[in-house]
């Protein structure tokens, strides 16, 4: 829990000086919930904790992967994590 400010926004600030940022988001409530009660933008990588080291590496490779892509706008080669 991130007091006084949600993941979401705090995902923002970076966002601004460089759109496309890609971002994994963290978050101990059940399967999707924050995806489906709107928190986050439905193209956002979620990862439900606890999770395991190899599951965050996973989750941070396949979102890299998927900025890189040329569908996407132009991303960074880094990911920032919020919990």
């Amino acid at each position: 829990m991130l007091p006084g400010i949600s993941g979401r926004k705090l995902a923002e600030a970076p966002r601004r000086d460089r759109p496309g940022l890609p971002v994994v988001f963290t978050s101990g409530y059940p399967d999707d919930a924050p995806l489906r009660d709107g928190a986050l933008e439905p193209s956002a990588t979620f990862l439900q904790k606890p999770y395991s080291g190899e599951g965050l590496a996973h989750s941070v490779r396949a979102t890299l992967d998927r900025a890189a892509q040329p569908s996407s706008s132009s991303a960074s080669s880094s990911a920032a994590t919020t919990s």
